[in-house]
């Protein structure tokens, strides 16, 4: 058993303790390339307790600041790239990748107080589509050449997985043998999770979400004694075919197996399938799509109703973004019920940017709570629901296509804070890609009580353009 203070001592990354000290004398990834494309947005990245910002100067190259400006320590995610650096929305302060401040506008030019300032800074490197910061004292050190990041680009492929735990205890459990007997055995999986069934023929039948040529999992039979195992259907992420196969398989009439995946399919959001006994005539029968009321991604057991139909549900899409039950009989899928109520609750924006995505006015208006209040950057007092409400017909009017990049989103009790991107062409022939941060509240009956809205208001100006020149 360890002590306190040794747990600490293997486990705190800061910048004052041993182990940061110790980790920020090597390259430490920080971020995956596509996270960060050409003329990109900064991201907001926490590497080893430290709050910093990752960006592109204009001229392509990376730079790594602290997140808050040295000014009055404003978010610098939301600044603009221009003129060599990254600039601060709030009093324009600009930094170079270096940390050197080049512009302070609010000072006298003769005082030149900017060359007194200089911002935390980190080089960086990309690498195999991996970006590299070193955090350490002293000379920049070389990045070391092991083999994965020396590969042509045809050999990579990098993935970035989020842990909500320490990287040293992450590390221990990987390493630790006599946990997997007790926490990953499988004696009390619920009875609705995937185990084999038993077809009308007496041998059992399944599937993997996981292995196969194409490691997308594959549909198998065997024996109830363990023989004759033979691998009927083995899914492929690499095409359009179902992968990641969830739940179990359903036996319907004449012998045919009927399942759905997670993934797959024309928009990647899942299927439904079906499948002979021997093996042939494996078919999709419904893609779920990003726009369809049905939903998105499968997750439980296709069951057969008293009225022959087969049911399931998928756990997201559908007008509130949370999921619908659905019927399929004997191809054509109907849904039965869009799921609009826990997590509404827990995340009540989805259905919001759903329903302004596809400018549906009358779900906007359901998901809204009567004395809702609506404050936007630049607003001089909150909007009640009325007015709130003519905004959001005046952006939809103004705009022909719509669509959110979230980028992150926080929960805390009653509700959360949300970054996105929201996208939207303007009918004129431009467009916006507006940076907003939202703070959306609750109300007990799960219904919008609250939202705050916060944006650079000159992101808005090819949309008010348009609008000048229609009223022109």
């Amino acid at each position: 058993m360890l002590s306190q203070e040794e747990n600490d001592l293997l486990t705190r990354t800061g910048p004052d303790t041993p182990g940061g000290a110790l980790l920020r004398r090597y390259w430490q990834p920080i971020a995956l390339a596509e996270e960060l494309p050409a003329n990109g947005v900064p991201l907001p990245v926490r590497v080893m307790s430290e709050d910093l910002v990752l960006f592109r100067d204009d001229q392509g190259q990376l730079g790594l600041l602290g997140l808050h400006c040295s000014h009055r320590r404003a978010d610098l995610s939301y600044g603009r790239v221009e003129n060599g650096g990254l600039r601060c929305l709030y009093h324009g302060w600009l930094y170079d990748r270096h940390g050197n401040c080049l512009e302070q506008p609010c000072e006298p030019v003769t005082k030149r107080f900017c060359e007194k300032v200089h911002h935390p800074a980190y080089p960086c490197h990309e690498q195999a589509g991996i970006i590299f910061a070193y955090m350490g004292p002293g000379e920049v050190p070389l990045l070391p050449g092991y083999e994965p990041l020396l590969a042509p680009p045809s050999h990579v492929l990098v993935t970035k997985i989020f842990h909500e735990c320490n990287y040293f205890q992450a590390n221990e459990g990987n390493l630790d043998p006599s946990h997997v007997s007790y926490l990953h055995r499988q004696a009390n999986v619920p009875e609705n999770l995937k185990r084999p069934v038993e077809g009308s023929d007496g041998k059992l039948y399944g599937t993997t979400s996981y292995g196969g040529d194409f490691d997308s999992g594959i549909l198998f039979r065997i024996e109830k004694d363990g023989t004759g195992y033979s691998i009927l259907h083995q899914f492929n992420s690499a095409t359009n075919d179902a992968y990641y196969p969830v739940g179990d398989l359903y036996e319907g009439p004449g012998g045919t197996l009927f399942g759905v995946t997670y993934f797959g399919g024309i928009d990647d959001s899942g299927t439904i399938y079906m499948i002979k006994r021997d093996g042939g005539g494996f078919t999709i029968l419904h893609s779920f799509l990003d726009s369809q009321r049905a939903g998105q991604n499968p997750n439980a057991t296709l069951v057969r109703g008293p009225d022959g139909g087969i049911y399931g549900t998928a756990v997201f899409g559908g007008t509130f973004g949370c999921g619908s039950i659905f019927r399929i009989a004997p191809i054509k899928l109907t849904v039965v019920k869009e799921i609009s109520g826990y997590r509404v609750r827990i995340t009540g924006t989805i259905g919001q940017r759903y329903a302004i995505e596809r400018a549906d006015t009358a779900n906007i208006e359901r998901l809204w709570d009567d004395d809702v209040l609506v404050w936007h950057s630049g607003d001089r007092e909150d909007n009640d629901r009325p007015r709130a409400l003519r905004v959001i017909y005046w952006f939809i009017k103004r705009t022909t296509e719509r669509r959110y990049e979230i980028l992150d989103r926080q929960l805390f009790d009653g509700g959360f804070v949300q970054q996105h991107i929201l996208h939207a062409n303007c009918r004129n022939g431009g467009s916006i890609a507006l940076r907003v941060c939202i703070v959306i509240k609750l109300g007990a009956n799960g219904l919008i009580s609250r939202i705050d809205e916060y944006f650079d208001p000159a992101e808005m100006a090819p949309l008010l353009e348009s609008t000048d020149s229609q009223r022109r």
